[in-house]
């Protein structure tokens, strides 16, 4: 019965503090709700004998009357309010106290299941927005369909060739002095001469020079291949030549006529044509099978097997150079130490050193597919390689009926909020 009371002034100080009036209704309705609990149990203890009858009905009385002046408070907050105050009958009789506290907390229940209801999305009213909405969506739908068609036959057709490649064989394949090392390191370290050992993967050092900025850019000024790489438009099928844009390069004149701000200049860079090469160009080992597969994506299906059959011709003369480079400067090291000493033995580890640096040269000389070695060919290829045009309709299609539906969401949403 003391929690009851405290409860009463408790409800009505946090109410007071909140702030908004609503909330301050809230907690009038909690402390009212007290006020009859706190009348309940006085009429217990009246009938049990622990109060006495005068003291607890002058008690009843005073808290009815709080319970009025709490229900014009709530009216003041509330604008309006369920119960009128007029309804507590100061005489009223413990049972039918009983059930007016009980009829007041159907009354909350039922309030409190109304603001869940009204909280809660029902699936009809959803079905509903789309139906009543169903012209937009397709509006939407359609214009995003009819878009995604224009987009992927306004794509030009890219071509892509490529030619699987093998590691060459490993005989004498270290190349030069490193290749000398591994027959010889013993004897050339008792010359005092160091010359490396260890093996290295050539397929993946030739790799790895490929990409190399210093290799494209050499293979691209080698082929002459500039305006094929960046100013081709179209390609022309039944003439089987490149259409360049005019707008970039002058095809009669063979001059570039791109207006460009500094530092660029008209006719591209090759920093700029060695990022727009690389888009077109891959090469990938297989990690299972150590196979190469060298790729070339251009408009032109002839320019692009002719670059793949380019690219690997250079690698393989690059690296060849390299190594048949490496093993002249081994030689001709080896000459020079030659000439400064006299000791038999010596001399005949020198002389074992350069025939096989002479057999690195020879070698490297007589074989043209010295790192890698053509498994299957580049050939032109008959079929696009992208764009994939019916991937780009679905696509579009299912984006625009994606956002009109969003549309169509938000539109109801707002509608109701504004209800």
């Amino acid at each position: 019965m003391t929690r009851a009371a405290v409860s009463i002034a408790s409800n009505i100080a946090e109410g007071e503090e909140r702030e908004t009036q609503a909330e301050s209704a809230r907690f009038l309705y909690f402390a009212k709700g007290s006020t009859g609990e706190f009348v309940t149990k006085l009429y217990i203890a009246i009938e049990i004998g622990v109060v006495e009858k005068e003291s607890g009905l002058l008690l009843i009385k005073e808290a009815k009357e709080i319970s009025a002046m709490i229900a014009s408070l709530k009216k003041i907050r509330k604008g309006s309010v369920k119960e009128d105050a007029a309804d507590y009958n100061l005489n009223l009789e413990p049972k039918n106290m009983t059930n007016q506290i009980q009829n007041h907390q159907n009354c909350n229940d039922a309030q409190f299941t109304q603001s869940m209801r009204d909280d809660e999305i029902d699936l009809r009213e959803l079905f509903s927005a789309i139906w009543q909405g169903k012209w937009l969506i397709i509006a939407v739908t359609a214009v995003f369909a009819v878009g995604s068609v224009i987009f992927a036959l306004s794509q030009p057709n890219i071509y892509k060739s490529e030619a699987l490649l093998a590691p060459a064989e490993s005989d004498n394949s270290g190349g030069g002095l490193a290749a000398l090392a591994g027959q010889f390191g013993g004897l050339a370290s008792m010359a005092g001469i160091n010359i490396g050992s260890g093996s290295v993967d050539k397929s993946q050092l030739a790799i790895e020079v490929m990409k190399s900025r210093q290799f494209i850019s050499d293979f691209i000024q080698k082929h002459k291949i500039l305006p094929e790489l960046m100013a081709a438009e179209k390609w022309d099928m039944p003439n089987n030549e490149l259409v360049y844009d005019p707008e970039l390069y002058d095809s009669e004149s063979a001059n570039w006529v791109r207006d460009v701000k500094a530092p660029f200049k008209s006719e591209p860079s090759m920093q700029e044509a060695f990022k727009a090469f690389s888009k077109m160009f891959s090469v990938n080992a297989a990690k299972d099978t150590g196979m190469i597969t060298v790729s070339v994506e251009h408009l032109s299906p002839v320019v692009a097997q002719q670059w793949v059959n380019w690219l690997v011709a250079d690698i393989n003369q690059v690296m060849k150079q390299r190594d048949v480079e490496e093993a002249v400067r081994g030689r001709d090291f080896l000459e020079d130490q030659l000439r400064k000493t006299s000791i038999a033995d010596m001399r005949t580890v020198l002389y074992q050193l350069m025939e096989e640096a002479q057999k690195t040269i020879m070698f490297a000389n007589i074989r043209e597919e010295y790192v890698f070695k053509t498994i299957d060919p580049a050939l032109v290829p008959e079929e696009r390689s992208k764009p994939k045009r019916a991937q780009i309709c679905i696509l579009g299609t299912m984006l625009g009926g994606i956002l009109s539906l969003m549309i169509v969401f938000a539109k109801y949403f707002i509608d109701v909020r504004v209800k």
